[in-house]
């Protein structure tokens, strides 16, 4: 397997492999969302310093925005199909020692994982979350809020939250995006050719965060998991749910995003997953 190969799954989603697991060896999963601004990930940066442990990435946003599937399979289903992919890949090549990091957003599904893969039976060290979020529906609305405003609509507009299901809140709150984006492009005097790929990137992405969020809000995190768990944050973050877990304050950064900025974190990460 070559770095950067993507290990397909069965929903058609991916898990990039950024450095293969030796035969026998660990290998390290990291769950995380590729920023606006692009550039590095944690994950790259933890494979440039572990050559002796395999390093596998997976961003459910930009996988759910790529997936022609516009359903909205939850928590425990995506957890299934990246696990299962996992094993099957790692089994085949001989490692079977996993240890799995996950940052913000996605600790329920990084929780659910780390559940996953101990069902499928495989030997999970470690579960490390970085300034972890739980999203309940406040969150889901603040996120939405924010959107609209990116698309220059700051009329707002409660998202019925509790009274329909995901999907249809998911289709009620696009069709407000998607209105939006429509007169944004109209403001810009793009180009028809201009206008279509500017509303689709932004539609599809749009559409994935607030699919995930949604799901993420009604997961169970209430399970408790069968390995050594610690959570790194900030010293003043509290974190919303999950399972009972080791804290450990992360002084040098005053918000989640500039956990990622510091290289000693990288460094210690990298350690206590070997």
């Amino acid at each position: 397997m070559t770095p950067f190969a993507k290990l397909s799954t069965a929903s058609g989603l991916h898990i990039q492999c950024l450095r293969p697991a030796p035969d026998g060896g660990q290998a390290l999963l990291v769950v995380e969302f590729l920023g606006v601004e692009g550039g590095g990930t944690l994950a790259g940066d933890l494979a440039a310093g572990t050559a002796d442990v395999g390093v596998y990435r997976l961003d459910p946003v930009s996988g759910m925005a790529d997936s022609p599937n516009r359903s909205l399979p939850g928590i425990p289903a995506l957890a299934e199909d990246y696990a299962a992919t996992l094993c099957a890949s790692l089994s085949a090549a001989g490692s079977g020692v996993f240890h799995v990091v996950g940052y913000c957003g996605g600790a329920a599904l990084t929780t659910a994982i780390v559940s996953e893969l101990a069902e499928l039976g495989a030997d999970v060290r470690r579960c490390v979350l970085l300034a972890p979020g739980f999203p309940g529906a406040g969150d889901v609305q603040a996120e939405f809020d924010v959107m609209l405003a990116k698309v220059g609509d700051g009329d707002g507009f409660v998202l019925p939250l509790g009274a329909a299901p995901a999907d249809t809140v998911q289709a009620a709150a696009m069709t407000r995006l998607d209105a939006g984006l429509a007169a944004l492009a109209d403001h810009l005097e793009l180009e028809r050719d201009e206008a279509e790929v500017f509303m689709a990137d932004l539609s599809d992405r749009y559409r994935a965060w607030l699919g995930f969020l949604l799901m993420s809000a009604s997961a169970d995190t209430s399970t408790g998991l069968r390995c050594r768990t610690i959570e790194i944050s900030p010293p003043n973050h509290v974190a919303g749910g999950g399972p009972e877990r080791e804290f450990v304050p992360w002084p040098a950064a005053a918000t989640g995003s500039d956990l990622l900025t510091d290289p000693l974190l990288v460094e210690y990460v990298a350690r206590i997953t070997r």
